[in-house]
């Protein structure tokens, strides 16, 4: 039995740019069939296959091709090289209420719709009261939709999508639309749709909704898949690309039988013909063909508890990175940022307790940061999050958002600062996340952003007293108990 949902087999997509309509006009009428146009290749040899009932999520920069990609699962464009193969009937969230017309009602639209999709009308007819009612846009569904506001235009056009039950669901960066309460109610749908095995793909720019609900990631740049695998994996290669800092080889460009790819600052031409070569493998630079080329501390003293082990992390200067022999720190940490100021050594305190591995829920902890400037800093941020074991942020907080100015840092100056945060949380484990960021603009610019780089155990002796991650503060009192006559 064929459990493949989806199979993508060297899929090429090539489009043809031209400077003008001039130009365009030239070469339709060139006696000889002069070209005026320049190829561009959205896609290059884009191989992968999603299972019945997995989530895929795509991600990538503005550019790497993930909407023509989606475009052609859905049929709406040819490759021109490949194959896409598809089992069951497909659904797709791409630009919203395109191809509606705004002369019909909403309800002749949707019935328009499901039948360009591939189902009858009677059928369409049968599935109408649900994306009325999923919709809820009232009477409005027999006006003219030129009336409708552009929120009740997605609304529809998201109801008319989600409720035909497809096997194959292609979503392209509308998970939500409308107001908060429809919001709340396309994610429910979305879930909805998981668990009763239906296959999602889905690109976003959300990497915490790629953690959340995906299967297995692929992460597009230039057109070609850099790598697909396990969704966090994906999301941190994702995150160094964008930052670029050199960490992760990078794809700058492909050239006619090659691709530019960057390392460390310098770049490398690898040739087209060594196929989906594993950009993390590069380092090596051990594969056929691949050649170098040109291409031109008073902050925390206030309050401080004088015990001996806190004046020593407070006041010694590490000579290399201390965290490595804390028993909380996690070795599979991801790391990031433009080096400019390094989170060389943390400390954790629980009441008397120094950096324990467990703490108890409700526990209060004190979480010191120590950071060395390479170079001067103008508007340092300092931050920290907690998230869960599969990636979902459950809370973060930075001395901007706390309205705590930090003044300019100079080269070779040492900042300790401390976050103290109650750990309301239920059993489990939780990772906390540490960052020194730079704020341009509305902007934050990473300088050494450190994921999950501190592991804790928040370990309970009593039975869990409530559902979730979060423990909030609650009362429950019977009220009355009488009989009904």
């Amino acid at each position: 039995m064929n459990n493949i949902a989806i199979s993508v087999k060297n899929v090429s997509k090539k489009f043809r740019l031209f400077n003008s309509p001039r130009e365009r006009l030239l070469e339709a009428l060139h006696p000889f069939s002069k070209k005026y146009h320049k190829e561009f290749w959205a896609l290059r040899d884009v191989n992968f296959e999603v299972k019945k009932g997995q989530t895929l999520g795509i991600i990538g920069r503005n550019g790497a091709g993930k909407s023509t990609l989606l475009q052609i699962l859905c049929s709406i464009l040819r490759p021109t090289e490949g194959t896409i193969t598809t089992s069951g009937k497909v659904s797709a969230l791409l630009a919203l209420g395109a191809g509606f017309n705004p002369e019909f009602t909403g309800r002749q639209n949707v019935l328009m719709n499901g039948v360009l999709m591939g189902f009858s009308q009677e059928e369409m007819k049968r599935r109408l009261p649900a994306i009325e009612d999923f919709a809820d846009i009232g009477e409005f569904i027999d006006q003219p939709m030129k009336i409708y506001s552009s929120g009740m235009g997605m609304r529809l056009a998201f109801a008319a999508a989600v409720n035909v039950e497809p096997d194959i669901l292609i979503v392209d960066e509308v998970l939500a639309v409308g107001d908060v309460k429809f919001q709340n109610k396309c994610y429910r749908k979305f879930n909805d749709f998981r668990e009763s095995g239906k296959t999602i793909i889905f690109v976003t720019h959300n990497t915490e909704l790629i953690t959340r609900h995906c299967d297995s990631a692929v992460l597009l740049d230039y057109g070609k898949i850099i790598k697909m695998g396990e969704p966090k994996e994906i999301v941190n290669l994702y995150m160094d690309i964008l930052l670029g800092n050199g960490q992760v080889p990078r794809l700058v460009k492909i050239e006619d039988g090659r691709n530019i790819v960057s390392l460390h600052g310098a770049y490398y031409a690898v040739p087209l013909e060594l196929g989906n070569v594993d950009l993390t493998k590069l380092e090596s630079l051990g594969l056929p063909g691949i050649v170098k080329i040109d291409v031109k501390q008073d902050m925390v003293n206030a309050g401080v508890q004088d015990h001996g082990r806190i004046k020593d992390f407070l006041h010694n200067v590490p000579p290399k990175d201390g965290y490595s022999k804390r028993k909380s720190y996690n070795k599979n940490e991801f790391r990031q940022g433009d080096n400019r100021a390094l989170i060389m050594d943390y400390l954790l305190v629980c009441a008397d307790r120094f950096d324990p591995a467990e703490i108890a829920p409700n526990d209060k902890i004190d979480v010191y940061i120590k950071v060395v400037f390479n170079e001067k800093v103008n508007l340092p941020v300092f931050g920290i999050a907690v998230k869960s074991l599969d990636g979902i942020r459950i809370w973060g907080t930075n001395t901007f958002l706390d309205q705590i100015h930090i003044p300019s840092v100079n080269k070779s100056e040492m900042v300790i600062f401390k976050f103290s945060v109650k750990m309301a949380l239920a059993a489990g484990d939780f990772f906390l996340t540490l960052a020194i960021v730079e704020r341009s603009g509305n902007e934050y610019v990473f300088i050494d952003h450190r994921t999950d780089i501190i592991h804790l155990l928040v370990k309970s002796e009593r039975p869990e007293g409530f559902h979730g991650f979060v423990e909030l503060e609650s009362e429950s009192k019977l009220i009355s108990h009488n009989k009904i006559a």
